[in-house]
């Protein structure tokens, strides 16, 4: 969806979270970005490396065959 909203701007750098045009996020920008939806979602803000972190954790522990939502 991104790629065709850019049109001929979209530069096409094999990563999977980018900026509108296809570059990589720069990680101040990301970081900015992740704590300002924190906020307007309401939730505890922690660094997007300790999301990951928790994220990684509750799918190995949760039962196999099990899928989680979001995941």
């Amino acid at each position: 969806m991104a790629k065709q909203a850019a049109g001929e701007l979209w530069s096409d750098s094999g990563f999977v979270f980018t900026t509108r045009y296809g570059t990589p996020l720069e990680r101040r920008n990301f970081n900015r970005r992740f704590v300002d939806r924190s906020v307007r979602a309401g939730v505890r803000q922690v660094r997007p490396h300790d999301a990951r972190y928790v994220a990684a954790v509750r799918h190995v522990k949760a039962p196999v065959g099990r899928s989680l939502p979001g995941l």
